[in-house]
């Protein structure tokens, strides 16, 4: 069977926590394309408005945003919690913030370094348990090439568990992360080139917290929450924060899973809220002092320095922040399989943004850069959303049943009161939404399914599945007669 022909691109049983360098890059690049104009305030009823469509679509289901301008301060709830559950989000909701994790870990490494614990040149092999060794290539990897993804080490380990045919790093602890790390060999010298990985920010992190006789969440909560007064900020939420925890959705806004990765904690297990990420804001900004800390203003600002090259066109790397240094902007996305989450400071202007939601696609990010770019150029940035349709309710039973294909196997369809979900042999079942013409489209592959019209007997007789250039016809199979009979 082709893998072209699958449309598992990206299972649930597999958490990804990831940046789309290139996406805000190109988005925020062509601001630059306009000339400069007075800074704009985009205004709580006009995001709300703006948001509108994304809400109704469900490509958002649960999410606040939040600014930090010279003006002042909004925070704006959007959505509810969950299909079944109407509580509104507000600034004190809780969601993982998935690789904006990766923020907090660097300012850890900073914080180490102005405390004398290590260097920024320490080699990774010097703080590595006993008996666990990497393969040097050329030169020692450093805590530097950790924090700034010049390591070489691959994106995620390739040690997950199976759950059925499927990888999970669902309890990857690091046990199982210097299982794999003993012995391995990078593909490239250190500081070579760039390659984004979760991998070696978790390393960083785990490397931290053993160096300093402590766990990840233990030295977070010390050395960075207590001092900032983020109290609504942990790696392991305690009964408050899990009573206000939106739950995770997919970004087709099907109940999503939990990042329940222990060993690879520094890469994206942080839950927060809005409320205590602004506050983070305020001291990237200068505007909060911590207590209790003598090291952390001057880790901060160790953080803050462009240090290598990015891939994207205008960026540099700096101790966990991508840089935009056409724009002056310092920022960090994160996702998991439930959650999207982008936090921008941009320090000349006074201006940060933070958009937190519990959907597993780029749309909060979108929303959070438009009123970046607004904020710059003065000029409205509009949601883009794919083209979506209105389907009447009798329109969709007939669209039920399974439906076969020679290579593929069986392809189910069910209907659920308003949402049509598909199932491809064993795969996953994904949401699929009216595009129109009879087309429904996955949200978490490129991919759509166009159906035969109904028949006189108002049977629809085939669906076709189109991905990657492919066209992939299932076609009906009919139920036989069950046996009634009894004995």
């Amino acid at each position: 069977m082709p893998s072209s022909a699958v449309v598992l691109a990206r299972t649930a049983a597999l958490p990804a926590v990831l940046v789309a360098a290139r996406v805000s890059a190109v988005a925020l690049a062509a601001l630059l394309l306009a000339p400069p104009v007075a800074a704009q305030v985009v205004d709580d009823a006009t995001l709300r408005e703006r948001a509108a469509p994304a809400v109704e679509q469900e490509w958002l289901v649960a999410a606040v945003v939040g600014q930090i301008t010279p003006e002042g301060e909004s925070i704006v709830g959007l959505g509810r919690f969950a299909r079944d559950d109407a509580r509104v989000p507000d600034a004190h909701t809780v969601f993982e913030i998935g690789s904006v994790s990766k923020v907090f870990t660097a300012l850890l490494l900073a914080d180490a370094v102005a405390r004398g614990e290590v260097a920024l040149d320490t080699p990774v092999n010097e703080l590595m348990p006993e008996g666990v060794r990497l393969v040097d290539k050329d030169a020692p990897i450093t805590l530097l090439h950790l924090a700034t993804h010049r390591s070489g080490l691959p994106r995620m380990p390739d040690n997950p568990e199976l759950v059925g045919l499927l990888p999970s790093f669902e309890g990857y602890d690091a046990e199982r992360l210097f299982d794999f790390l003993d012995g391995f060999e990078p593909p490239r010298a250190p500081g070579a080139a760039p390659e984004y990985s979760n991998l070696a920010v978790g390393l960083l992190g785990e490397l931290l917290a053993r160096n300093a006789g402590t766990d990840y969440a233990t030295l977070l909560h010390d050395r960075v929450l207590v001092p900032l007064g983020m109290h609504e900020t942990a790696v392991l939420p305690d009964d408050a924060m899990l009573a206000r925890l939106a739950p995770p959705h997919r970004g087709d806004a099907q109940p999503g899973a939990a990042w329940d990765v222990p060993g690879l904690a520094g890469a994206g297990s942080i839950r927060s809220t809005v409320h205590d990420m602004l506050r983070f804001g305020r001291f990237a900004l200068g505007l909060l002092e911590p207590e209790g800390s003598d090291t952390l203003e001057s880790a901060l600002a160790l953080t803050l320095v462009p240090r290598e090259d990015s891939d994207a066109p205008g960026h540099r790397i700096g101790l966990g922040w991508h840089v935009n240094t056409d724009l002056g902007i310092w920022w960090h996305n994160g996702q998991t399989d439930g959650y999207h989450s982008m936090f921008e400071v941009m320090p000349e202007e006074g201006v940060v943004l933070v958009g937190l939601a519990n959907t597993a696609n780029g749309v909060i990010q979108q929303l959070t850069d438009g009123l970046a770019g607004e904020w710059i150029t003065g000029e409205p940035k509009e949601l883009w959303l794919p083209s979506h349709a209105d389907v009447p309710a009798d329109e969709l039973p007939p669209l039920a049943g399974n439906y076969g294909h020679p290579l593929l196997g069986v392809l189910a369809v069910a209907v659920e009161d308003d949402r049509v979900l598909a199932t491809l042999s064993i795969q996953p079942t994904f949401r699929v939404f009216p595009a129109g013409d009879r087309r429904w489209r996955y949200r978490v592959v490129d991919a759509e399914l166009v159906f035969d019209a109904p028949g006189d007997d108002g049977v629809v007789a085939r669906v076709t599945l189109h991905q990657n250039g492919a066209e992939l016809p299932f076609t009906r199979i009919e139920e036989e007669a069950g046996d009634d009979t009894d004995g």
